[in-house]
């Protein structure tokens, strides 16, 4: 080959090396990939943390019977209450209340049976307590799909009927998304159903929780409701201090609440303060709950209504 003239096949090979060096990835050290990759002891020391906190909050609120977390736990189980209320403005009445989530089995916990039931009547002494409760008692029971489930998301969805003297059946549609914050865990909630009756609604809350200190935690609600039926829509709004200590059985729980119903348009709204102490009576599956409050109604001209409620439940199924 004569000096200064570079074959074909020289320009060729040329070529190629250069295309593979210009999409080559650089070479990373063993060690470097490593330490991407695997979390560092502070990675982990995060997630325990995390993990623990959530842990805290759930038993927290499963101990109180808070019917929107109950919906996220897995697990049968069973709750049912019986007590007394008494509120100045409206008197005594009897409170009854039933709420069941049952695992089908063979199912891998995808289908529910669910039942619930709120009834609150008039003076018991008046009448048959039993009669009262069953005419004003109104139990949705239907059948509950979870279509998607994993730490921070879970999908479902329920069909049924509305057993009353006028039955009626419902479809609804609720997606939760948990997700921790450092101290806090935020957790947002989308409902959607639908009546044959009472139509459309909607409801989305967002819930701000934490570890305080000394056993105690912190709540914070921000919820908005809307129904077809109604004008407009129902901000709701409730701090609450929770303290929960299993291994003694006991339990307290400061609460503040406001509703401000019919937004824009100005319903009656309303305030509300309660204490509640809850406590198990020998046995992690019976309880007793003393809540005591006290209530500032704009249809009363926010007149101080002081109220109780004493209320025994029995827990059947995961506790």
């Amino acid at each position: 080959m004569r000096r200064g003239v570079v074959r074909p096949a020289a320009l060729r090979a040329i070529a190629a090396l250069s295309t593979r060096l210009a999409t080559a990835e650089p070479a990373v050290p063993h060690d470097a990939a490593a330490a991407i990759t695997e979390p560092t002891a502070v990675d982990r020391l995060q997630a325990d943390v995390s993990r623990h906190m959530l842990a805290l909050l759930d038993r927290v609120d499963r101990f109180f019977g808070d019917e929107r977390i109950e919906d996220d736990v897995g697990g049968s189980q069973v709750r049912a209450g019986l007590g007394l209320r008494w509120d100045r403005a409206e008197g005594v009445s009897l409170v009854t209340r039933f709420r069941g989530r049952l695992d089908l089995p063979k199912t891998e916990k995808r289908l529910q049976l669910i039942l619930d039931n709120l009834t609150e009547t008039g003076d018991p002494l008046e009448r048959s307590p039993l009669a009262d409760t069953l005419d004003a008692s109104q139990p949705d029971a239907g059948l509950r799909y979870i279509a998607r489930e994993s730490r921070r998301t879970r999908l479902s969805a329920d069909v049924g009927a509305r057993l009353s003297e006028t039955p009626q059946t419902f479809g609804r549609l609720r997606f939760r998304y948990r997700l921790p914050l450092g101290v806090w865990e935020l957790r947002l909630t989308e409902t959607a159903y639908w009546y044959t009756s009472d139509g459309f609604g909607a409801s989305t809350e967002l819930r701000w929780s934490r570890d305080w200190s000394n056993g105690w935690s912190f709540r914070s609600i921000s919820r908005l409701e809307w129904e077809e039926s109604r004008d407009g829509v129902t901000p709701v709004q409730v701090f609450e201090w929770l303290r929960a200590q299993p291994e003694s059985g006991r339990g307290h729980r400061l609460s503040l609440a406001a509703e401000w119903p019919e937004t824009p348009r100005g319903g009656k709204s309303s305030y509300s303060a309660s204490y509640g102490f809850r406590r198990t009576l020998g046995r992690p599956w019976l309880l007793l709950e003393v809540a005591p409050g006290v209530a500032f109604r704009e249809a009363r001209d926010f007149e101080p209504d002081p109220r109780i409620e004493l209320v025994f439940e029995a827990i059947f199924g995961a506790l």
